[in-house]
Protein backbone atom coordinates (compact mmCIF):
# COMPACT_ATOMS: atom_id res chain seq x y z
CA UNK A 1 0.00 0.00 0.00
CA UNK A 2 1.25 3.28 -0.89
CA UNK A 3 0.10 6.96 0.20
CA UNK A 4 -2.27 8.62 -1.94
CA UNK A 5 -3.77 11.36 0.22
CA UNK A 6 -3.45 13.60 3.34
CA UNK A 7 -7.15 15.16 4.16
CA UNK A 8 -7.75 17.89 6.12
CA UNK A 9 -9.36 15.87 9.37
CA UNK A 10 -9.67 11.92 10.74
CA UNK A 11 -13.80 12.60 9.52
CA UNK A 12 -12.90 13.65 6.09
CA UNK A 13 -10.53 10.46 5.45
CA UNK A 14 -13.26 8.37 7.23
CA UNK A 15 -15.57 9.06 4.30
CA UNK A 16 -12.88 8.87 1.14
CA UNK A 17 -12.01 5.51 2.82
CA UNK A 18 -15.36 4.06 2.34
CA UNK A 19 -16.27 5.51 -0.84
CA UNK A 20 -13.07 4.50 -2.25
CA UNK A 21 -13.74 1.11 -0.55
CA UNK A 22 -17.28 1.46 -2.39
CA UNK A 23 -15.48 1.49 -5.45
CA UNK A 24 -13.75 -1.50 -5.04
CA UNK A 25 -10.28 0.18 -3.78
CA UNK A 26 -8.91 -1.11 -0.90
CA UNK A 27 -7.91 1.75 1.29
CA UNK A 28 -6.93 1.99 5.01
CA UNK A 29 -6.50 5.63 6.93
CA UNK A 30 -3.63 5.93 9.61
CA UNK A 31 -2.95 8.39 11.83
CA UNK A 32 0.61 9.56 12.26
CA UNK A 33 1.46 11.70 14.99
CA UNK A 34 3.91 14.76 14.22
CA UNK A 35 6.47 16.63 16.05
CA UNK A 36 5.57 16.87 20.15
CA UNK A 37 5.44 20.36 20.33
CA UNK A 38 3.16 21.25 17.97
CA UNK A 39 -0.71 20.68 19.90
CA UNK A 40 -2.55 19.66 16.94
CA UNK A 41 0.26 17.42 15.71
CA UNK A 42 -1.65 14.99 14.09
CA UNK A 43 -1.92 13.96 10.13
CA UNK A 44 -3.73 11.33 8.59
CA UNK A 45 -2.70 9.69 5.43
CA UNK A 46 -4.94 7.35 3.05
CA UNK A 47 -3.16 4.23 1.94
CA UNK A 48 -4.27 2.31 -1.32
CA UNK A 49 -2.67 -0.24 -3.16
CA UNK A 50 0.11 0.97 -5.91
CA UNK A 51 -2.23 -0.95 -8.74
CA UNK A 52 -5.24 1.58 -7.75
CA UNK A 53 -3.38 4.76 -7.01
CA UNK A 54 -4.55 6.33 -10.43
CA UNK A 55 -8.28 5.46 -10.30
CA UNK A 56 -8.07 6.37 -6.55
CA UNK A 57 -6.09 9.98 -7.51
CA UNK A 58 -9.10 10.73 -10.06
CA UNK A 59 -12.25 9.70 -7.93
CA UNK A 60 -10.78 11.80 -4.95
CA UNK A 61 -10.66 14.63 -7.52
CA UNK A 62 -13.10 14.20 -9.04
CA UNK A 63 -15.19 14.46 -5.32
CA UNK A 64 -13.27 17.84 -4.57
CA UNK A 65 -14.61 18.98 -7.72
CA UNK A 66 -18.32 18.16 -6.45
CA UNK A 67 -17.48 19.08 -3.25
CA UNK A 68 -18.16 16.20 -1.78
CA UNK A 69 -15.21 16.82 0.30
CA UNK A 70 -13.07 20.16 1.14
CA UNK A 71 -10.31 20.69 -1.10
CA UNK A 72 -8.24 21.52 1.87
CA UNK A 73 -6.94 17.95 1.88
CA UNK A 74 -3.46 17.44 -0.72
CA UNK A 75 -2.73 14.58 -2.99
CA UNK A 76 0.89 12.62 -2.35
Amino acid sequence: MIEIYAPSSEIEGERIVSFLEGEGIEAKLQATQNLPQIPTGVEFTIFAPAKSRQKAIELIANARLDKVITDTGMFL
